[in-house]
């Protein structure tokens, strides 16, 4: 939680959206929103972390409140 609110507060969503391109298919997700679900995913499942394992958190309620998001995109979504 103390990484993603440091993203924040040094605007790192907004430079990654206006950075890197938006998906071809409008998934609903902005760029930043892809990144920083891989950079949970591996900070919370470490090194070995998958793409079921994105999925897994996206589904832990307590997870996306501390981290005041309402879903994560899916490994369909990432991939």
């Amino acid at each position: 939680m103390a990484f993603d609110e440091w993203l924040r507060r040094k605007r790192v969503p907004e430079l990654l959206d206006a950075r890197l391109p938006q998906a071809a298919t409008d998934n609903g997700y902005p760029s930043s929103a892809m990144v920083l679900a891989q950079w949970l995913n591996i900070l919370v499942n470490g090194r070995d972390a998958t793409l079921d394992d994105l999925d897994a958190l996206g589904r832990n309620q307590a997870v996306l409140r501390i981290l005041g998001v309402k879903k994560l995109p899916s490994s369909s979504a990432l991939g």
